[in-house]
């Protein structure tokens, strides 16, 4: 996800700076992943945990009788529980 929302990003941060400016150096569309190795940094552990958790926590409560009759509940249970725990790592590296 960060290596497609980064050209984004950039262009948003380029809008405020002049066009003339990037576009006499060529580097308006050269620099749209400059920086993009920092947020795969960020964003590769969380996704690592969001996914084990969420195998983990899904796994197990489709256990039981109530999660095998309504498995939807037991996917946004263990999508929520695994983001949550995800967080913990994504929030300071944001910081």
């Amino acid at each position: 996800s960060a290596a497609v929302a980064q050209p984004f990003d950039v262009v948003c941060m380029q809008s405020t700076t002049r066009c003339e400016e990037l576009e006499a150096r060529g580097a308006l569309f050269t620099d749209l992943y400059r920086g993009v190795w920092s947020n795969v940094l960020k964003e590769a552990p969380n996704c690592a945990i969001y996914i084990g958790m969420y195998e983990l926590i899904k796994t197990a409560l489709l256990q039981f009788s109530v999660f095998k009759a309504f498995p939807i509940f037991a996917f946004l249970i263990a999508g929520g529980l695994g983001d949550a725990v995800g967080s913990v790592v994504r929030v300071p590296a944001e910081l």
